[in-house]
């Protein structure tokens, strides 16, 4: 079922281009033009600087379950880049897609070596996430922070500040494409605290949606913390389950293995512990309406100087039959943190 109330028509975020301050200074063909400009994607130009995950031991890449196979550091000239909260990886590995949390699609080509390692990021472009009508995200209502494939080809993507899950169509740089229609949401979620909603997003089978807040707890009983979470699709009601929480991690991203179970990426943050980053592994079968979900650890990036705050996951087999995942961090537009990019073989 979709949800109309918050699919009201946008209006671009400041920091992008403002037609309507030019209209007394330019024609009205001027203006048209402008409209179509600002309209389209735009090139965006991003450097890639390779990193290890062991800057003094290159040649260490066993954490856990997972081994390193390239990194990249990412910046860009252009203001509008950073932020990213989600990531998808075409399955050949060509490109990704990934969100920003102040209300940006962001594409850009990927380059493997022969070895299928992830060596540099090719072509890039730069768009508004768009509402149902497709006008421009702003302010509040831009706050992306997960993506998830679908099986129709689509995106489903959760906002938080205004907390809901819109779905487009398909490839958001195609034209039409760029309209999120907003499903139906839990009536719990109005409650959701402004920057703890849903964080992590992945469609489990076709249609049906898992969806985990980062900080509304269900359950705050000594040695069992449970964050909420629903089961959402467009046909149903939205059925509650909880996610098992371990100490100050929360989840921030969820990516399905092929063969059905799922990754939970966490992460946590504070200025005596520093950041905290795991990988989980979580049953699909546990997943159903009033479960409490538990996922079991694959790794621990405690430890690793190669690390910042990851929010994004992906996950695809290569032609070599190889499980990869992909992470991306959040810089949350500062100066002392970084856009990574990490590539890694799941071993278990």
């Amino acid at each position: 079922m979709v949800d109309r109330s918050l699919t009201r028509p946008g209006r671009r975020a400041k920091s992008w281009p403002r037609v309507g301050l030019l209209i007394g200074q330019i024609g009205l063909i001027g203006l048209i033009s402008l409209w179509s400009a600002v309209a389209m994607a735009e090139p965006l130009v991003i450097e890639a600087r390779p990193v290890a995950l062991y800057p003094e031991e290159p040649e260490r890449r066993r954490m856990g379950g997972l081994v390193f196979l390239g990194g990249l550091e990412l910046t860009s000239p252009d203001h509008h880049f950073g932020g990213l909260s989600g990531l998808s990886i075409d399955p050949d590995g060509s490109r990704m897609l990934a969100i920003s949390d102040r209300g940006a699609w962001v594409g850009a080509r990927l380059i493997h070596d022969s070895e299928g390692r992830l060596v540099g990021i090719g072509a890039a472009e730069i768009i508004p996430l768009g509402d149902s009508q497709g006008d421009y995200l702003h302010g509040r209502m831009g706050d992306a922070e997960d993506i998830a494939d679908l099986a129709n080809g689509g995106y489903a993507v959760s906002f938080e500040r205004r907390h809901r899950v819109a779905v487009y169509p398909g490839d958001p740089f195609m034209p039409g494409n760029n309209r999120g229609v907003v499903l139906r949401s839990p009536e719990a979620l109005i409650d959701a605290p402004d920057n703890k909603g849903i964080e992590a997003l992945v469609e489990i089978a076709p249609g049906r949606l898992l969806a985990v807040t980062e900080g509304m707890v269900a359950s705050d009983s000594p040695g069992d913390v449970r964050l909420r979470g629903w089961l959402i699709s467009e046909n149903e009601a939205p059925a509650a389950l909880s996610y098992a929480v371990t100490g100050p991690l929360r989840p921030t991203a969820l990516a399905k293995i092929p063969g059905g179970d799922l990754l939970v990426l966490e992460r946590s943050f504070s200025l005596i512990a520093g950041l905290r980053v795991r990988l989980l592994r979580l049953d699909a079968a546990s997943v159903a309406p009033g479960a409490t979900l538990r996922p079991v650890e694959i790794a621990n990036f405690g430890g690793a100087p190669t690390v910042d705050n990851f929010e994004g996951l992906a996950v695809r087999r290569d032609a070599q039959g190889r499980l990869l995942v992909y992470m991306v961090s959040d810089d949350n537009f500062k100066g002392f943190q970084r856009t990574l990019l990490m590539q890694f073989e799941l071993v278990y």
